[in-house]
């Protein structure tokens, strides 16, 4: 007989901890956080580098003049080891006795897109009735035609009478992308596009609300036809100007994603841009340590940043081999001899529609994860059984974009049930039981902190299992407070301990940030019990970061989030009386 079966699928709406449904390019992460970046120091000087753009293999920047207020277009001279260093100054139709700022090329044409500022005067009188002129500043884009060696000339755009600045021609040259103050936008300065209809752009249209902000948004850059990078300084950023990114695919921009560190700094990042390797480029920053107020950095990694997905239809038809391990999720012993059903199920996040009856909104959460349950009834026909050897271990065949149910019963555990897909978990498939325990068992484990007294010899060490934090965080989820309100009436009983909190993390993030983070965990757990009334100098914390795992999740390992969460956790250490 069929049943009903019950999915809780977590679809992220941003790329990374963030991926909108369908799309094709997504970030990666690791390579960012593991960037190099190099100040051009041959180049920048203690005014302003910014707005750095490569033509043909050359470096163009935007630079203050004397380091005062006006600002021209230049080129640097050449390319050592080290960097760029020298000046070349550029035609007189890019730079003008005005402004001159960012600054875009199509590809296709060799045409310079670049924004210059257009003056209107006009006549004001002060109270006491003398005249003076005023001058009214417009951003206005222009463009030369480098092979043709034109005169630069004014873009026509579908509305008069704004700002228009920031240009962005896409490598297709079918699209520009541009900021301007256009009545009715989301913000002080939106992002806007128009496409080419022969030599002229028509059809301006805001990139939205969720791109855009209440703020300013500009600056952008197209690092593929459907990948754009532009800064904002909209709330929730990590400084003034951050960079963020963006996709655009079948006529739909996707939910903008912060670019991670290094990219971004507590101070303004902007000018992102990507060379045609994939694999270096540059942006600008006021970020300390630099020689003046934007300096010009280059970034190298050891991979491009952002990669292709590879299409769902070829993943379902490819076989790839699994290595299956069942074991005791405390003390990692194999489980010989598991009983494993595998069952396909008839779903891909692009099959998933949200009018269709068996998809439920559980929720949306302050991230963009959307949180759906999807009703299926799986073909239980289809259903294979397989048995682990006496090590725990079964290497079978499954496909690679398929997703599967896995069942694991047997006499000793609790039932586990998960969803996988080896195109996204990888090709081991781990599988962590926890043991069936009676009542007198779970009593016995709670005697840890429980029945700590004066009894207990120094160097005891008491794990608290019920604490637990979100992840990348330090805040303590509301159901795991119990250990520590059990800790504090042991410690106010017995006036006489004094305890080491030792924080642990999983492995996900970088050896220091994790560090970092669970020295924050450790001091959270402390600033509770001082909350609940025990002194501080009684409380000592030490944050291990990921160097002492429980389970097998260490870095490249890909787990479930309950054998991470297994690793976040905080240990209780009697220290000697001193």
């Amino acid at each position: 007989m069929l049943r009903i079966f019950t999915i809780l699928l977590t679809i992220f709406i941003l790329m990374n901890g963030g991926e909108t449904l369908g799309q094709r390019f997504m970030l990666n992460k690791i390579y960012f956080e593991g960037m190099i970046l190099t100040n051009q120091k041959e180049i920048n000087t203690t005014g302003l580098e910014t707005f750095p753009g490569l033509v043909n293999d050359s470096l163009y920047f935007i630079r203050s003049i004397d380091g005062g207020k006006d600002y021209e277009l230049v080129k640097a001279a050449s390319k050592t080891k080290d960097g760029w260093k020298g000046l070349e100054k550029l035609n007189e139709e890019l730079n003008s006795p005005y402004f001159e700022g960012p600054f875009s090329v199509d590809k296709n044409s060799g045409v310079f897109y670049f924004t210059r500022s257009g003056y209107n005067k006009k006549k004001i009188y002060r109270q006491n009735g003398k005249q003076k002129d005023s001058v009214i500043v417009h951003l206005e884009i222009f463009e030369w035609n480098s092979a043709k060696k034109t005169k630069s000339k004014k873009v026509n755009l579908p509305v008069d009478n704004y700002s228009f600045c920031d240009p962005a021609v896409s490598p297709n040259g079918e699209y520009m992308v541009f900021s301007s103050d256009v009545a009715g936008g989301f913000g002080k300065r939106d992002l806007y596009m128009v496409r080419r209809d022969g030599e002229n752009w028509v059809g301006i249209v805001n990139l939205g609300k969720e791109i855009n902000s209440g703020e300013n948004d500009g600056f952008p850059f197209f690092a593929s036809n459907e990948i754009l990078i532009y800064a904002s300084n909209r709330e929730g950023g990590i400084g003034g100007f951050d960079l963020y990114f963006a996709t655009f695919e079948n006529g739909i921009w996707s939910k903008p994603v912060l670019l991670p560190k290094p990219v971004n700094s507590p101070y303004d990042d902007l000018g992102f841009i990507v060379s045609s390797n994939g694999y270096e480029g540059y942006l600008a920053s006021n970020r300390p340590g630099g020689k003046g107020e934007d300096d010009i950095y280059k970034w190298t990694s050891a991979q491009p940043l952002w990669q292709e997905r590879i299409e769902e239809k070829r993943l379902v038809e490819k076989e790839v081999d699994i290595d299956v391990f069942v074991f005791e999720k405390l003390t990692l012993l194999p489980f010989p001899e598991a009983e494993v059903k595998i069952t396909p199920l008839n779903i891909t996040v692009q099959d998933i529609h949200l009018d269709d009856p068996s998809v439920n909104i559980m929720n949306v959460d302050t991230s963009g994860s959307m949180y759906l349950k999807w009703n299926n009834i799986p073909d239980e026909k289809t259903t294979i059984t397989i048995l682990t050897d006496d090590k725990g271990r079964k290497n079978i065949k499954l496909y690679s974009g398929q997703y599967y149910k896995i069942e694991v019963n047997c006499d000793i555990c609790e039932p586990e049930i998960i969803f996988y897909k080896p195109a996204i978990h990888g090709s081991q498939l781990n599988l962590a039981l926890q043991p069936v325990t009676s009542e007198e068992e779970e009593s016995e484990d709670k005697k840890d902190i429980v029945e700590m007294d004066k009894s207990v010899t120094s160097g005891a060490v008491f794990v608290m299992e019920n604490i637990y934090y979100l992840y990348d965080s330090d805040k303590i989820i509301n159901k795991g407070e119990n250990d520590l309100d059990i800790l504090a009436v042991k410690m106010e009983e017995n006036q006489d301990i004094v305890v080491l909190l030792e924080a642990h993390t999983d492995s996900r993030g970088s050896d220091l940030y994790n560090l970092d983070l669970s020295m924050r965990r450790a001091n959270t757990a402390k600033n509770y019990l001082i909350r609940k009334g025990i002194e501080e100098e009684r409380i000592r914390t030490k944050g291990l970061g990921e160097s002492r795992l429980r389970n097998h999740c260490k870095n490249g390992v890909i787990c479930t989030e309950e054998d991470h969460r297994f690793n976040r956790r905080t240990e209780v250490i009697v220290l000697p009386e001193e």
